[in-house]
């Protein structure tokens, strides 16, 4: 089973490095795109503690229950540096996320192309990882 660190972070462009310790002692390094990034944080903040990040129940919307509370231990816990709220949107908007204003996902994040249930095969056919 191999372990995952990450090594490198830069918010705005560029994706991580992540480097994977085998069982042998080796190690495999691969990139990890931002969009991949926010999505594999919020699955791990909804399912560790839903009281900050939940998802609609058909798996499309994310919800940020608690902004203050998600910007101290969320970020910084996943190698994001945005302090604010705010700052985070903006990446959110940069990488094709929508903050949804009416209906009944008012006050959600989505992105048009994969949700809570979406696989890295179906991000890659959609080219949001590229060649990896």
């Amino acid at each position: 089973m191999s372990a995952v660190v990450c090594l490198t972070v830069d918010l705005h462009h560029r994706p991580s490095i992540l480097r994977f310790d085998k069982m042998d002692g080796t190690s495999d390094f691969e990139v990890m795109p931002l969009t991949l990034r926010i999505i594999t944080m919020i699955r791990h903040e909804a399912e560790h503690k839903p009281f900050l990040v939940r998802w609609s129940i058909d798996g499309r919307v994310f919800f940020i229950d608690d902004d203050a509370a998600f910007v101290t231990e969320a970020l910084p816990a996943h190698g994001f540096y945005a302090t604010t709220i705010k700052s985070f949107q903006e990446i959110l908007h940069i990488h094709g996320f929508t903050l949804l204003t009416k209906g009944p996902y008012a006050s959600g994040y989505m992105h048009p192309q994969f949700g809570r249930d979406s696989t890295r095969e179906h991000m890659r056919e959609n080219r949001y990882l590229g060649d990896l």
